[in-house]
């Protein structure tokens, strides 16, 4: 897979049609004018990493994975060195120490192995880590891996190996796994339709395409996480398609599938994330357009909530100023409090971390300045038991990372 240089990633002809979908929202939008969002709580903000040698990574993608010993573990998109060549680039698992030393766990050498991880990784308590591979347009179209602790990757499913990729391909988002050592997750496209597939992979090897979208009614194009509960309902959200095509909220359990809502751009556009539960079975979620007509007109993303009895509301439409825009995954507290990130509104407002709280207070822990802190937090974040945040800056605006994402891994102290 060629690898564009510079803003040409989210835009050239040669980048694949599945990477141009999820990688949109980079691409900035005219904003209107309108007031901010109140003053910010005292927070801490603090870099814990920046990726400034391609070697060792390159734009990191995916939710972060913490581990008892306060290690962080996750994956880059581009980066990477492999046979003592520099060709490739095709992304890195990489675990990160609390004193700040990066390790590469595992580079990836695309076609044998997948490349392109969009999505994080899930560790098991023998310490193997599990996840996805997007893959490229040309010869493959994503896997399901194992990485063992001693650094071997063994590719678990390769998408596409069925006629007319109804297995599945291009799988954005990660997986999810059950105490037995299934394996759950979505890809964007493929299946029987074309439009995306839920699929497990069971601990005996045995994968199975449980859902296939229409791209009707239902959805299509699943680019985000799933989420599955301790009944093993799975929840997900998908991009496009649904009553007025602007996605949809589903629910498969018990091998039926459920559409639990509709978007209709008012209440949001483009559910390109995935969703958090808390312990009454409030879905969470975000919509990276709609909500209102700032933003060039299309909107600039919202934040909602969704009760199992149907009742949706939005917390908050984002209004492309100081706030900024396109807001990405959330985590939960107990408390029922919402954190996330905001991509860039303007040059003047670089995105922020914000806090949206159980009353429906919406404040900004932390307003980015990009070369300082790295720019676009693209996943959601993870929290320790102190409360702490921790994400990941799919850029960096360092002069060194000048034509490349770099990026960074940061911490909030709310």
């Amino acid at each position: 897979m060629p690898r564009p240089e510079g803003n040409e990633r989210a835009t050239a002809g040669g980048v694949p049609k599945p990477m141009k979908s999820v990688l949109s929202i980079f691409a900035a939008a005219a904003l209107a004018s309108l007031a901010a969002a109140g003053p910010a709580p005292a927070a801490q903000y603090g870099v814990l990493y920046v990726f400034a040698s391609r070697i060792n990574g390159d734009a990191p993608r995916g939710t972060l994975f913490r581990d008892n010993q306060g290690n962080l573990y996750g994956t880059t998109v581009y980066g990477g060195q492999w046979n003592g060549q520099t060709g490739c680039e095709c992304g890195d698992i990489f675990k990160l120490a609390p004193d700040g030393t990066e390790t590469v766990l595992y580079t990836f050498q695309d076609g044998k192995d997948g490349g392109y991880p969009f999505s994080g990784v899930v560790r098991d308590t023998a310490g193997n880590l599990y996840g996805t591979t997007f893959g490229d347009q040309v010869d493959n179209f994503g896997s399901v891996y194992k990485l063992d602790s001693h650094g071997t990757l063994t590719t678990l499913h390769a998408f596409c190996s069925r006629p007319h990729c109804t297995d599945g391909e291009f799988p954005a988002g990660g997986v999810v796994r059950d105490a037995a050592g299934d394996l759950f997750g979505a890809t964007g496209y493929g299946g029987a339709n074309g439009y995306g597939a839920i699929f497990k992979y069971a601990a005996n090897g045995t994968f199975t395409v449980l859902y296939s979208f229409r791209d009707g009614n239902d959805g299509g194009y699943p680019h985000a996480d799933i989420i599955r509960n301790a009944k093993g309902d799975i929840f997900g959200t998908a991009s496009q398609g649904g009553i007025y095509g602007a996605g949809t909220v589903f629910k498969f359990a018990a091998g039926r599938f459920y559409i639990l809502h509709s978007f209709d751009g008012a209440d949001g556009n483009y559910p390109e994330f995935g969703l958090r539960e808390d312990a009454a079975g409030n879905l969470y979620g975000t919509t990276s357009a709609g909500g209102n007509t700032l933003c060039g007109g299309s909107g600039c993303g919202t934040v909602f909530r969704l009760a199992p009895n149907g009742t949706f509301t939005t917390l908050y439409a984002f209004k492309g100023q100081s706030d900024g825009t396109y807001p990405s995954g959330l985590v939960l507290d107990s408390s029922g409090n919402v954190y996330g990130g905001s991509q860039p509104s303007s040059q003047k407002y670089q995105g922020t971390i914000f806090e949206i709280t159980a009353s429906g207070m919406f404040s900004i822990l932390h307003s980015v300045t990009c070369l300082q802190d790295g720019c676009v937090p693209f996943d959601s974040l993870i929290k320790d038991n102190s409360g702490n945040l921790y994400g990941t800056m799919l850029e960096s605006g360092t002069k060194s990372c000048e034509g490349f994402y770099c990026g960074t891994v940061f911490k909030v102290v709310p």
